[in-house]
């Protein structure tokens, strides 16, 4: 066996026995910088306070994969089980004991000091001196990181927990103050332009809003008020929704300079989608809810079926929307073929009266989506029935005009997606930039 297969490591630095450890801590860092262990910059914090019923108390927890700290709840003290916690305090590190290998580590922010948590969270003091606690954080978030965190977790699968005397002798790379600092902007310059970009993306919307207002030539009409003057007595049978909203609003009269049509009029037929919790690999595309969005289809999280009925499959164009969950996000499929949840609502419109597209587009408008408010029962998980999807009113001018206003309003679609892939294409760049100036 040749030299060059062989690593040497000194017995006095061997504190873990992981090749996985050794491997990252050798070969990951780039050898310009000072590796030195974390615990030169953490100092484990334990201040302790003992719970009080009568208090109430912000609680604190991390999400996965480096997104950071937020508020988990606000309790009372009574509620809480264990009576001996810990004190967060701004600007401090926090990481989970348990989800630690899943890139659960954070900065503590400003509006979350003095909040609490167990001892699953342990809090360490960042020596600033040495180090910037923004360049920590987004080593924190790398991919090479969290491989070494892993690397130090044990215990059962599901239930693997950091060691964190193991965790505090990692060595990381030291640049000097100044290198972090310039690091760290050139970081955040990409991150604050890919910002700007989603919100002008976001106001594409608006400009779709306005140009839908002035081709349909809506106006605001007079406000119904639902509730009646004194005392309303409502049977619980007839009770669709709780939410004070629905029961005391004002229903928005609909204004337009075309005719006013309700779906049940463009509609020749509606059924339900079917149920299937049976994925495979491979066969036919099964569109859930969560992948039908503004008159697209996500591949976020494509699932597949192989046994099917053939009468489900959507050969032909349909109208799909949501019924169940999400609510009246639309969908024309003219190509492809599919099957569709039971939560989505499949249509076939008369073409003779609409296009497809423009029915999914404008279902989609502010104007539209404030009737399925209206008309969905339930607010944990809202649901429409076919007969309440058959009362939406839209306004229906020529098929030349709805062609034309499809046209439009697919162009601001299509900007406003390419503004997007800009957007996390800088994202990208900024966390390979990161990665390149500290990793091999």
């Amino acid at each position: 066996m040749g030299n060059s297969l062989l690593e040497f490591t000194n017995l006095v630095n061997l504190n873990y026995w992981s090749v996985a450890f050794l491997k990252e801590q050798k070969n990951s860092f780039k050898n310009k910088f000072e590796l030195i262990p974390i615990s030169k910059i953490l100092k484990r914090s334990k201040n302790i306070i003992n719970i009080e019923n009568t208090s109430s108390y912000k609680r604190v927890t991390i999400k996965l994969y480096s997104k950071g700290v937020f508020l988990r709840d606000d309790i009372k003290g009574s509620e809480i089980g264990v009576k001996r916690q810990y004190i967060a305090s701004k600007g401090q590190f926090i990481l989970s004991k348990i989800d630690a290998r899943n890139g659960a580590f954070g900065i503590v922010p400003d509006f979350l000091d003095g909040a609490i948590v167990t001892n699953d969270f342990p809090l360490f003091n960042i020596d600033t001196n040495i180090i910037n606690p923004s360049f920590f954080f987004l080593l924190t978030s790398t991919n090479v990181f969290i491989d070494l965190a892993k690397s130090c977790s044990s215990g059962t699968t599901n239930r693997q927990r950091i060691e964190i005397e193991v965790f505090l002798k990692f060595k990381i790379p030291l640049p000097s103050l100044q290198e972090q600092q310039e690091i760290v902007d050139a970081y955040f310059a990409k991150i604050n332009e890919s910002n700007q970009l989603e919100e002008q993306a976001k106001n594409i919307d608006q400009e779709i809003e306005k140009f839908l207002f002035t081709e349909l030539g809506i106006s605001s009409g007079d406000k119904i008020n639902k509730k009646k003057k004194g005392l309303n007595l409502v049977n619980f049978t007839q009770l669709e929704r709780w939410d004070t909203e629905f029961i005391l609003g004002y229903q928005q009269k609909l204004v337009s300079k075309y005719p006013l049509v309700k779906y049940n009029d463009l509609f020749v037929s509606v059924n339900n989608g079917v149920s299937s919790r049976f994925y495979s690999n491979e066969g036919i595309r099964f569109l859930k809810v969560s992948d039908i969005k503004e008159n697209c289809i996500s591949d976020a999280d494509i699932r597949y079926v192989n046994k099917y009925n053939e009468k489900d499959l959507l050969k032909d164009d349909y109208l799909l929307i949501t019924r169940k969950g999400t609510v009246g996000n639309s969908y024309y499929k003219d190509i492809g073929i599919f099957i569709a949840s039971s939560e989505v609502f499949i249509i076939k419109i008369d073409k003779s009266k609409v296009l497809g597209n423009y029915i999914a587009e404008i279902n989609l408008s502010n104007f539209i989506q404030n009737q399925y408010k209206e008309k969905y029962t339930g607010t944990i998980m809202p649901s429409l029935s076919q007969g309440k999807l058959k009362e939406i009113i839209i306004p229906l001018p020529p098929l030349e005009i709805q062609k034309s206003i499809i046209e439009n309003i697919q162009k601001l679609k299509y900007d406003k997606r390419n503004i997007f892939n800009k957007a996390e294409l800088l994202k990208l760049q900024a966390n390979e930039e990161f990665e390149n100036a500290i990793f091999q």
